[in-house]
């Protein structure tokens, strides 16, 4: 939904700054429309009052309502909640942008890879990494997500039916699910997938039947996140 088009000439946009869980007055048009622009992407905008018109599109907010005070409760996709008091003006139109201060002054906190910590060596580490991502059994901290094809080896015989990471703070474990389509019986070794990146490299059969499956485990440093994703 594309936000109205508003002429500001009269008025100038509103900057209203966060820095705890209190209610914030805002003043707001009492004729026109006034448009709030959230830090994050909001999931639900409502008001208990009847005067009061909520529509919502990405960020932004937009509200009209009639002559007496009201309230405004946004909540954002990642659970912030921020709520309103608003307060009818005589100006046109109202351009509010929330800045929330709790978030910047809110450091991130990771929690301790637990394999990381217990692993009483390197190489017992990667193992653990890898036998846990086979069973299922990593640790919350482990994000997964699927894949594009990205790394295509094309020297291989097989497809790949399907293509995940696991991503922690230190460590990545990429997973390939492949199967041989072919006529013939394929061998697979691993230095076919060494790209100079992996730490290890584990392949559940490495000989492979025409219509076999196997699986590929690549443990990886784990790649930075961009600022959307740990945002998120």
């Amino acid at each position: 939904m594309a936000l109205p088009s508003l002429m500001w000439a009269q008025t100038s946009p509103q900057q209203v700054d966060v820095i705890d869980d209190r209610t914030i007055t805002v003043d707001v048009s009492r004729s026109g429309l006034t448009v709030f622009q959230l830090p994050e992407i909001v999931q639900k905008a409502v008001s208990s009052s009847r005067d009061v018109d909520v529509k919502f599109e990405g960020k932004y907010v937009m509200v009209t309502m009639g002559q007496k005070h009201a309230d405004l409760v946004a909540l954002t996709k990642s659970g912030q909640a921020y709520v309103f008091v608003l307060k009818p003006t005589d100006q046109a139109a109202a351009m509010i942008t929330v800045v929330d201060q709790r978030q910047h002054a809110r450091p991130k906190i990771h929690k301790p890879d637990p394999i990381v910590r217990e692993a009483s060596g390197y190489v017992e580490l990667l193992t653990t990494l890898v036998q846990r991502t086979a069973k299922g059994t990593l640790p919350v901290q482990y994000e997964q997500q699927s894949i594009q094809d990205q790394r295509q080896y094309p020297w291989l015989a097989l497809s790949i039916e399907d293509a995940q990471m696991f991503r922690g703070e230190q460590y990545q474990i990429v997973v390939y699910a492949l199967k041989n389509n072919t006529e013939n019986r394929q061998t697979m070794q691993e230095r076919e997938w060494n790209t100079g990146a992996q730490l290890a490299i584990a392949i559940q059969k490495e000989t492979i039947d025409p219509g076999e499956r196997t699986t590929v485990y690549l443990v990886e440093v784990a790649e930075p996140q961009s600022e959307d994703e740990s945002e998120s």
